[in-house]
């Protein structure tokens, strides 16, 4: 007994363990589908934004300070190559003054087929000796990210960079590492005083245009003639969710998943200032409620039909399964089954030497009868008592006459019903005793 309270004792941490489980790989599911992206854009910048789960997601929401435009986004298959097909020139004149060792860099988000123009024109060409500017386009934002690291590592002279690296790199060499970083460069010299690159776009991602003063002691004053050539997503007005909006929500149906474009209006200083826009997952309550009240109720059900199964399994005893009286019939039955095959088929030589005897058989009620225990135990067909004495004589005695008569194959003699189950001894005889 205390071995089955132990074992359903195992068996219900067990499942309770399982259902915490599953409860948390729902939750991390939830997470790793609609987590929480924040966006880096700024003026003039289109972005298709990732889906989110119309499962666990009601709707997906955009929060920021400054205004945008969300657009719902068809996802046609036999118009997948018709989406980007609006295309927009965006001329961008920007004036910069640079101070030495410092930089300044315009961004912008451009998808393929695009591509931008650069023209930078220095306000003091006519004082200039030597080439003390750089103009450079770079491409993503980890390598953009790596660039200005070398620019710091110059800057500020950082112990990055060793003396015995200083031994072995020209001036010049360790002063423009951080050009291996761009795409395109362009220097900004004195015969010069104008530079140009343009760059093609072939590939969804950022571009930066950054402009660095590689002078220790003069300042620059750059003006910047940007022109994008942005292709665009087609949309229209029956597209629109949300115009010039700082917070927008975008509601999803059940099972399904929408996309949205979100759109950075214009502004004269476009690529300078740039900007958050969180994208959150509005989830769905109602879902979420009835998902984690189930769960536990079916676990609760599975919990108490396994820990059932198991508790009767326990209480089945092991001697039934290798019951006595299971091969007492087997025997029986097999006995009887020999002796009628054996017995089938009469030779005649049988027949002339006179009557034969077969040997009776009884029926299956009989034999419980026969072997019946006395007490409350009852027949030897129910399950038995461990250790239960053998049947006494008179239980015998009184299933004998429980039992048909054994008889005669030729002449139907029935032997007495009073003949009793051990035979008297015959009596001697006193005349040959006397003699």
């Amino acid at each position: 007994m205390e071995e089955s309270r132990a074992t359903s004792f195992c068996v219900r941490m067990w499942l309770i363990a399982t259902t915490v489980v599953i409860c948390l790989i729902c939750t991390c599911f939830v997470m790793v589908k609609a987590p929480e992206t924040k966006l880096e854009v700024s003026s003039t910048d289109m972005r298709l934004l990732d889906s989110v789960s119309g499962l666990w997601c009601q709707g997906q929401e955009l929060v920021s300070t400054h205004k945008f435009n969300v657009y719902r986004f068809i996802n046609d298959h036999e118009q997948q190559n018709h989406t980007k097909t609006r295309i927009e020139i965006d001329n961008v004149l920007v004036k910069l003054h640079i101070g030495p060792r410092k930089h300044q860099y315009l961004r912008y988000f451009l998808l393929s087929g695009s591509s931008v123009s650069v023209s930078a024109v220095s306000d003091r060409a006519s004082q200039l000796s030597m080439a003390n500017g750089t103009v450079n386009v770079v491409k993503g934002k980890e390598e953009m990210g790596r660039c200005l690291k070398e620019l710091d590592d110059y800057v500020t002279h950082n112990e990055t960079s060793s003396e015995e690296e200083d031994d072995i790199l020209p001036i010049g060499q360790r002063r423009y590492k951080y050009l291996r970083w761009a795409v395109r460069t362009r220097f900004i010299t004195a015969r010069q005083g104008r530079s140009m690159t343009e760059v093609n776009v072939l590939e969804d991602d950022h571009y930066y245009i950054l402009i660095v003063n590689d002078s220790s002691d003069q300042d620059i004053s750059v003006t910047l003639r940007v022109s994008l050539t942005r292709i665009r997503f087609s949309v229209d007005d029956n597209d629109i969710v949300c115009n010039r909006v700082k917070h927008c929500l975008y509601h999803i149906g059940f099972g399904t998943e929408g996309r949205i474009v979100l759109d950075i209006p214009r502004e004269p200083d476009a690529g300078r200032s740039t900007f958050i826009v969180r994208s959150v997952c509005r989830p769905r309550v109602f879902f979420y409620a009835l998902l984690f009240i189930l769960i536990p109720i079916i676990m609760l059900l599975v919990t108490g039909f396994i820990i059932k199964a198991y508790s009767t399994l326990l209480s089945i005893p092991h001697h039934n399964r290798t019951d006595i009286r299971s091969r007492i019939v087997r025997c029986i039955q097999s006995q009887s089954n020999a002796d009628l095959n054996s017995g089938a088929v009469i030779p005649a030589s049988s027949i002339e030497r006179g009557p034969t005897v077969r040997p009776y058989t009884p029926s299956r009620q009989y034999v419980q009868a026969l072997y019946q225990i006395p007490g409350e135990q009852g027949l030897l067909d129910r399950t038995p008592t461990p250790g239960t004495p053998p049947p006494s004589y008179a239980s015998l005695e009184k299933s004998r006459k429980l039992t048909p008569p054994v008889c005669c194959a030729q002449c139907h003699e029935k032997m007495p019903e009073d003949t009793p189950l051990l035979l008297h001894p015959p009596p001697r005889n006193r005349n040959k005793d006397n003699n």
